[in-house]
Parts: C-alpha cells; sequence; structure tokens
C-alpha cells in the first residue's frame, strides 16, 4: 500500500511541475513581441514539451523552441508547426 502511494505522490508531483512549465512557457510566449500566443498550443508530460499550431514565419517557430528550452524543468521539447508562408 505504501508502494501505491508513493507512486501517487510522485505522479501528483509531476503534474504539478508539468502545469508550472507549461504556465511558464505560456506567460513567455504571450510577452515575446514576435509570437502569437493564441496559434501556439503547449502540453507537457513528464518534462518533455510538445509545440505546435500554426505560425506566419519559421523565426516564430525557432523563437518559440529557444523559449520553451530556456524553462527550468524543460527536458526536451518537440515541435509540430505548421508555417504559413511555406504553404
Amino acid at each position: 500500500m505504501e508502494h501505491k502511494n508513493q507512486e501517487r505522490t510522485e505522479s501528483m508531483k509531476e503534474y504539478a511541475s508539468d502545469a508550472t512549465i507549461t504556465a511558464e512557457i505560456k506567460a513567455k510566449i504571450y510577452t515575446d513581441a514576435l509570437i502569437k500566443l493564441f496559434q501556439i498550443t503547449v502540453e507537457t508530460y513528464k518534462g518533455i514539451v510538445l509545440l505546435s499550431g500554426f505560425v506566419d514565419t519559421q523565426q516564430q517557430a525557432d523563437r518559440s523552441e529557444e523559449i520553451a528550452q530556456s524553462v527550468d524543468g524543460v527536458k526536451e521539447v518537440r515541435t509540430n508547426f505548421i508555417i504559413k508562408e511555406d504553404l
């Protein structure tokens, strides 16, 4: 029983940490002059961040990835962007 409680506590800590990472990335993207937050979805699981959505330029995609990598607790950043200027 104690093992299950420990696993549940660790899982809750990871979830809280992931939520904090996601919130911090969103806040930094929102305040960045180059990027429009509403175009980018941010998801985090066990420190792995997924950025996805539509961006106008490759520069916006690159900047979003830079921002995510700068946040404490981020282990890896994966992206799935569609760049509008390429369409």
